[in-house]
């Protein structure tokens, strides 16, 4: 019963440690939320859907192209992919321990989607 309750916290948190298969939780933020010269968008952005286990992101069939980033507790990018729709898997560094942050950028958009993983 603990070991439920303790998963289950982590995962309303967004954070997801890397021995379990589990759901990424991401959010919504924004670089700029002054419009661009992209129209604004009249309804919301469709929250992509990732998993993580152990060091690999599977993302579902047919999401959009993202720039992936790691960034640490510092705000420090530790690593960062290009990731087009066509690929489903990301292998990420074995060197990875601690807490990060993974954000999800769609090419030429002023949001992005972020969530917290541990290694």
């Amino acid at each position: 019963m603990k070991i439920k309750s303790i998963l289950l916290a982590f995962l309303m948190l967004g954070m997801v440690n890397h021995a379990w298969s589990a759901r990424v939780i991401l959010t919504q933020g924004y670089f700029d939320p002054k419009p661009t010269t992209k129209p604004v968008p009249k309804s919301p952005e469709i929250i992509p859907e990732i998993d993580l286990d152990d060091n690999v992101l599977t993302f579902d069939v047919g999401h959009e192209d993202y720039t992936l980033c790691i960034v640490d507790m510092n705000e420090d990018i530790v690593y960062t992919v290009y990731v087009p729709s066509c690929l489903t898997t990301v292998n990420l560094p074995a060197t990875l321990s601690g807490t990060y942050q993974l954000r999800l950028i769609p090419d030429g958009s002023s949001i992005y989607f972020y969530g917290y993983v541990m290694f």
